[in-house]
């Protein structure tokens, strides 16, 4: 009897903005919600909520605009919304992962990730405020142990 292999399924782990970073945009929003600015009743109900759910829309835009992806050989950074630019970088070529966070940001768990690669002698990489920070770098570090242990 055969044994078939069973097919692994590429792994993927995606990282995102964190929403803490967009903390002061959510507050103006519900600020203008409920104090108002408008002297007219009427501008005061549409405007105000019409503003609110433009800042709303413009901190999910921004926080999608950004993702970072990594996969079982490679770690890819997508970004825009419209237009896309995407950068792959091979988890063989990553040198260092350095984390930088002050203390608001420790506290709330979001961060700057570093990442340099042999291609160049700094940071080819800058992703600011990602969720998680430490998180993305022991799965980028787990990636790299299996890639290793397959090779």
């Amino acid at each position: 009897m055969e044994e078939k292999k069973k097919e692994e399924k590429p792994r993927e782990k995606r990282f995102r903005i964190s929403w803490f970073n967009y903390t002061w945009h959510i507050l103006l929003a519900l600020w203008l919600l409920f104090l108002g600015i408008y002297p007219n009743e009427a501008l005061r109900q549409y405007g105000l909520i019409s503003t609110a759910i433009f800042i709303i829309l413009i901190v999910i835009i921004a926080r999608i605009r950004l993702e970072v992806i990594i996969k079982d050989d490679k770690l890819v950074i997508v970004e825009g919304i419209i237009s896309k630019h995407v950068r792959e970088v091979f988890l063989r070529d990553i040198r260092t992962i350095d984390i930088r966070q002050n203390i608001i940001e420790r506290i709330f768990g979001f961060g700057d990730v570093m990442i340099a690669t042999s291609a160049t002698s700094g940071y080819e990489i800058i992703l600011e405020n990602i969720g998680a920070p430490y998180k993305l770098k022991q799965e980028i570090e787990k990636a790299r142990a299996k890639m290793a242990q397959r090779d």
